[in-house]
């Protein structure tokens, strides 16, 4: 027989045995289920023949993956904790060339906030307006040279159209021929003693042939800009793109701007001697502005639209890149940027298929490329990552105040009012 202290020994240990079960199914049953947190919202109204978006955190871990056809909306989540709340978001895009090879495409947008909606392919074409039509006809300019009587480079260009056109120049006459075309008018433009000059031939429809003295019919343009020299460049090029406010219906650059028309094109190879300028035609309501310099290992681009600039900054990147690898690349560079855009590239010699990944960053953003998801490896084990050949990297300055967000609201928020582009910006495209 038990004795009563027995007894009491069995009946703690047994409440104690109960008491540690319940304690321990209550914690169990208390933990909250783990919550699932949105990462991101997209939708391409333009996709290709099979899409893919992947998401990883700044450490470039891989949170969710999905497939998606054209016009399909998908939403990625997960219940991981961010390290921050800022997200890593891959798009991939393989489609059939009308050539019969294959196109691997990965665009990698760099520090993007979570739970932002997306919203692409819906960019409309450029279409220039239709106009009357100029026959086969030609242009024989005399006197063409500059006060040290050597030969000037020129261009020709049109307002509200295209036009083609080959040229050949014998002793001091450069002649034109033109084929038919759209456009109303086109403009000759040039240098005369190292000054932008043009001439205009209007209304050409029912004119075969045209003549021109260079010397007494070209004139100087409304006003000029000075395009700043830097050692170590062996050319420059200038753009002006004239246009004149709701005409046509044409739209510059998307978010919520008026509309513009299409105007004249000045393009200039320009190897005259310094300093050197462009030329602006006065009588438009904005112009395009769009000036390279070309360096044996880079090229930089100052682009404007509104008003003509007055001057033009002057800047000098350098850039050291130590790791040209996708997924370890690494660089230094000597100035600060809004955001930049490097890109690697692979395609076969025979060119059968080719791999193409573009990564976009602000100025802060951590380079943390994770591997690719295994449902696109397995489907496409042609991908040539490992074969991947740096290219370049483009840094860009903007002085409208336009951010790294602009950029990704203007391509991918189209009912955000962000515009497509910096309205001034300086872009360094840099090799090394």
């Amino acid at each position: 027989m038990l004795s009563i202290g027995s007894i009491k020994k069995q009946l703690i240990y047994h409440l104690s045995v109960l008491f540690a079960v319940g304690v321990l199914s209550c914690s169990k049953s208390d933990q909250p289920a783990p919550t699932s947190v949105t990462l991101l919202t997209y939708q391409n109204n333009n996709a290709d023949t099979d899409n893919w978006i992947y998401v990883t955190d700044e450490d470039g871990k891989i949170l969710d993956t999905k497939q998606f056809a054209n016009g399909q909306k998908v939403i990625l989540e997960s219940t991981n904790k961010l390290p921050t709340q800022k997200i890593n978001v891959t798009i991939f895009s393989y489609k059939i060339l009308p050539t019969g090879g294959e196109s691997f495409s990965f665009n990698t947008y760099l520090a993007v906030a979570v739970n932002d909606s997306w919203l692409s392919g819906t960019d409309k074409a450029f279409i220039y307006p239709k106009s009357s039509v100029i026959k086969s006809s030609s242009l024989q300019i005399t006197n063409y040279t500059n006060a040290t009587g050597s030969v000037v480079d020129y261009s020709v260009s049109t307002y509200k159209g295209g036009i083609s056109y080959s040229g050949s120049q014998t002793s001091n006459t450069l002649s034109l021929t033109f084929d038919p075309s759209d456009a109303p008018t086109f403009y000759v433009r040039a240098f005369k003693n190292n000054q932008p000059v043009f001439k205009e031939f209007a209304n050409p429809s029912n004119i075969n042939s045209f003549t021109a003295n260079f010397t007494t019919e070209f004139q100087s343009t409304g006003h000029t800009l000075d395009i700043p020299t830097y050692a170590g460049a062996h050319h420059y090029q200038g753009y002006i793109s004239a246009f004149r406010k709701n005409e046509n219906n044409i739209t510059y650059g998307g978010g919520a701007d008026p509309s513009f028309s299409g105007g004249y094109i000045q393009g200039l190879k320009i190897y005259s001697p310094a300093p050197y300028k462009l030329g602006y035609n006065d009588g438009f309501d904005f112009y395009y502005t769009e000036i390279l310099t070309y360096f044996n290992s880079a090229n930089m681009i100052y682009s404007k639209f509104g008003q003509p600039p007055t001057t033009i900054p002057i800047i000098n990147y350098s850039s050291t890149v130590t790791d040209k690898s996708l997924f370890k690349f690494a660089f230094t560079v000597s100035d600060s940027y809004e955001y930049r855009l490097s890109t690697w590239q692979f395609i076969t010699p025979t060119y059968p298929q080719g791999t193409y990944w573009y990564v976009y960053s602000p100025m802060e953003g951590k380079h943390n490329i994770a591997n690719i998801p295994t449902e696109i490896t397995g489907k496409y084990p042609g991908i040539a990552v490992g074969s991947l050949k740096y290219t370049n990297t483009t840094f860009y300055r903007t002085y409208d105040g336009f951010k790294y967000d602009d950029f990704i609201g203007g391509r991918m928020r189209p009912n955000s009012g962000k515009k497509l582009y910096s309205r001034e910006y300086q872009s360094v495209v840099l090799s090394n």
